[in-house]
């Protein structure tokens, strides 16, 4: 595979800002440096209510000290950076705050040297101040923001400056240096401008390196999308309108992942967080020891490195000259370190990338509990920078918090995922034990079906449905189609080879033989970051009677903290026979779909298709006989836009073409609010015509094995006093049970079969009592009893 064009390297950088050395000062500097499009700019005060009202939502009440001004290579204000003290009434002198920083630089160097972990991390508290002080960085351009970032603990200006003085006073050779301004492009290209007289000097506070001038003026334009410049413009709305933060919505944190000083580069360092989390947790044999080296890059002693970041910067390919690692290299590298004989571990790791920049992907990975290496483009010359991901707001999914691999920054840094503009891509690892891709056949007496744990049916295995020993499906898929912004927010699994990029798997996929046949259940999630955990079941029954089917369940629940809606699909593209002379029939009444093939006249009699449980009345909105020629061919699969206008055209529209067709059935569009849960359940069958019509006494046994006519315990198709003497002969005679199951006796719905169901039944065929309420058989609790309705004895189109 092609290497990616993008590169790691040991610097960092997105957004460019400078700083007045004392107060609120907002000076206009002129620069050679190229203009960068900032937006227009934002004004002082509106900035200052921006950072108020959000640490106001942190519920800080400390005193807000000097606010500092960072620019950009433009020379114009990029950012205001505001600083509040969490345990003083009054903000500490400058003096102080910088003596203390001092103290905790000396002190990190000493316990550096000894290995004493303990004392590092006090060290690099006193450094950067965590725990003393919040930090909130406000974008002064319009274009981005509000807040860009923030953290607890002290800005560089503060925990940086005298450590990179002293490699400008080395650069320069005076020792009246000072420093003039700090220039920032995002929250990983930060630079620091000394003076001495006519002479400048440029640092990184971040790395301790000195850069070149003309080279840190350069910096990436402005490239925000469409979704990114509604969402900024939203946010800095609500702030002029004096509306608040509000930051108790929601909040997580991976616990236990380290923060290990840079060494080698960022991405073996951020990688190194990673495994070290999986050290911790059952993968003991990642780290071996731990050493002290030189590292040329920064020109100091790196003491106690863990010597899998040595590894990872070997199976990375890492330049030692420059630090940097290409993004195609980093996953790799790490599956080798973790899963190659020759590193002795042998843990079967898995990485996949994702090269989409998907927001929700990074929030899901961490959302199941696996910290991520989260790269982003930062400087076109010094390059990008790795990250350790392990965790999210307050307020919400926007705001990531990280590792960033510095010594000169709190352990956790929160990032605005709108707060810059460019590239950033996630290097996902999952340990040997986390759910991989995965499908597996589920049996019925006549038919078998692949299930998988990521959303398709079927995996192109020629077991994708197989009914009286032909496989007739090629591929399908379940379909959640956003509503906001449409076209563009699709997961679904289907053609071109099964990518995988729309569910992840969330669960392992197991099967299991039962009293009444097998039974299967996974979970998989969305990857596009509204947090929606799908929870399949799957039933195929072992008893002829019930044999031609399969039964696919899925639970779909909102894990976000904000309202989501969808439309939700089935896909399935049949090959009947002959898969370029299919046609299909619908049923709107009934909510039901089959193809069959026209072209071979003794195989005319098999219909094979899909029902849409009614567990509850709402009418199927849509179905598409989807034509290959026009909307598969020309691409190998869907296309989004395509896709979406089919799913949302809320008709029924058959095809009589004799080609190659799919079946596309749209149940409707549905709302979850936070924590709230839909049911969608169908029915996948094949028929043969010749012995059971497409009707009632077909559909009746089918719904009746899924829980649906309760009360009908004889089997007639009717409820009606002989089902009243069917249970009293089963309960008091030792008459036949209750079939497909005992529950269907189970009409006053208490969870037990016995006089007092007698007593209901009577009550409601003659007393007017309440209707028996039907159940999703095969649910477990607690969707079982979540998911009921009124029998369908009381709908009269399923009589």
């Amino acid at each position: 595979m092609r290497k990616s064009g993008l590169v790691l390297w040991l610097t960092v950088g997105l957004i460019l800002l400078s700083l007045s050395a004392y107060g609120a000062t907002r000076q206009h500097l002129a620069t050679s440096g190229q203009p960068v499009d900032g937006g227009e700019p934002v004004p002082f005060q509106l900035a200052k209510r921006a950072a108020t009202y959000f640490a106001e939502g942190l519920s800080v009440q400390g005193e807000l000290g000097p606010v500092y001004t960072y620019y950009g290579v433009d020379g114009e204000p990029s950012v205001y950076v505001f600083v509040f003290s969490l345990n003083q009434t009054s903000f500490p002198k400058e003096t102080e705050i910088l003596k203390k920083v001092a103290l905790g630089w000396e002190v990190y160097q000493q316990k550096r040297m000894i290995g004493d972990g303990e004392g590092i991390n006090l060290a690099k508290k006193m450094i950067t101040g965590q725990g003393d002080f919040l930090t909130v960085v406000v974008s002064a351009r319009s274009e981005l923001g509000p807040v860009v970032e923030y953290f607890y603990g002290l800005p560089l200006h503060y925990s940086a400056r005298e450590k990179a003085l002293k490699i400008a006073v080395d650069e320069i050779g005076e020792q009246k240096t000072g420093l003039s301004r700090v220039i920032f492009c995002s929250p990983f290209d930060i630079w620091f401008e000394f003076v001495s007289g006519d002479q400048r000097s440029y640092v990184s506070p971040l790395l301790f390196t000195p850069g070149k001038a003309e080279k840190v003026f350069l910096a990436y334009p402005m490239k925000m999308t469409e979704a990114q410049k509604e969402k900024i413009k939203s946010d800095w709305e609500e702030i002029e309108n004096g509306e608040g933060f509000d930051l108790s919505l929601d909040q997580f944190r991976i616990t236990g992942v380290p923060d290990f000083d840079w060494s080698y580069g960022c991405s073996p360092t951020a990688g190194a967080d990673v495994l070290g989390y999986w050290n911790a947790h059952g993968y003991d044999l990642l780290i071996d020891y731990y050493f002290d080296r030189w590292d040329p890059l920064e020109y100091e002693w790196d003491y106690n490195v863990p010597n899998v970041q040595q590894q990872l910067s070997w199976a990375m390919n890492t330049d030692s000259s420059t630090g940097g690692t290409y993004l195609s290299d980093m996953g790799p590298g790490i599956r080798m370190v973790c899963n190659h004989p020759d590193y002795e571990n042998n843990y079967g790791f898995e990485d996949y990338t994702d090269y989409d920049q998907s927001l929700g992907y990074l929030i899901n990975e961490i959302r199941l509990g696996y910290p991520a290496v989260w790269n982003v483009f930062s400087h076109p010359y010094y390059g990008n920078h790795s990250i350790c991901a392990m965790g999210w707001g307050p307020p919400d999914t926007t705001y990531i918090c990280i590792h960033d691999t510095w010594s000169s920054t709190p352990e956790e840094m929160l990032v605005n995922w709108h707060g810059w503009s460019n590239d950033r891509y996630t290097v996902a690892v999952r340990p040997g034990s986390a759910s991989v891709y995965s499908y597996d056949n589920i049996h019925a007496t006549n038919a078998s079906m692949n299930i998988t744990n990521y959303g398709a049916i079927g995996d192109e295995t020629n077991l994708d449905f197989v009914w009286n020993g032909t496989d007739q499906l090629f591929d399908g898929t379940l379909i959640l189609a956003w509503v906001v912004p449409g076209d563009t927010m699709i997961a679904m699994d289907m053609f071109t080879t099964h990518v995988k990029d729309s569910w992840y798997p969330y669960n392992a996929l197991t099967i299991v033989d039962t009293t009444f046949g097998e039974f299967g259940k996974t979970a998989f999630i969305d990857t596009i970051g509204l947090g929606l955990v799908v929870e399949q079941y799957s039933v195929g029954s072992s008893d002829p009677a019930y044999g031609d089917f399969i039964l696919q369940q899925y639970v779909i629940k909102n894990t976000a903290d904000t309202a989501m809606q969808a439309y939700v699909s089935l896909s399935m593209d049949w090959d009947i026979f002959d898969a370029y002379n299919n046609d299909s029939k619908g049923d709107s009444v009934h909510n039901l779909a089959w193809h069959w093939c026209p072209s071979q006249i003794a195989n005319r009699r098999y219909k094979f298709g899909a029902l849409r449980v009614p567990s509850d009345d709402t009418p199927v909105i849509g179905y598409e006989a989807v034509s290959h020629q026009y909307f598969i061919y020309p691409q190998e699969g869907w296309r989004d836009d395509q896709l979406w206008q089919l799913i949302t055209k809320g008709s029924w529209q058959d095809d009589s073409s004799g080609y190659d067709i799919s079946l596309l059935l749209t149940p409707g569009i549905i709302t979850l609010e936070p924590d709230s849960v839909h049911l969608e359940s169908f029915i996948i069958f094949g028929v043969d015509t010749t012995q059971h019509l497409i009707g009632p006494e077909w559909w009746k046994p089918m719904l009746r094995f899924c829980g649906f006519y309760r009360g009908d315990v004889n089997e007639d198709g009717e409820i009606d006093g002989a089902d009243v003497v069917f249970l009293i002969d089963y309960l008091f005679k030792n008459g036949d049970q209750p079939d497909p199951s005992v529950e269907q006796g189970d009409v006053n719905d208490d969870q037990v079969v016995n006089v007092a169901d007698v007593v209901s039944l009577i009550d409601y065929l003659f007393k007017g009592g309440p209707c028996p309420i039907d159940h999703n058989l095969f649910l477990p609790q607690p969707w079982k009893s979540k998911f009921v309705r009124p029998s369908l004895f009381t709908n009269l189109n399923w009589q």
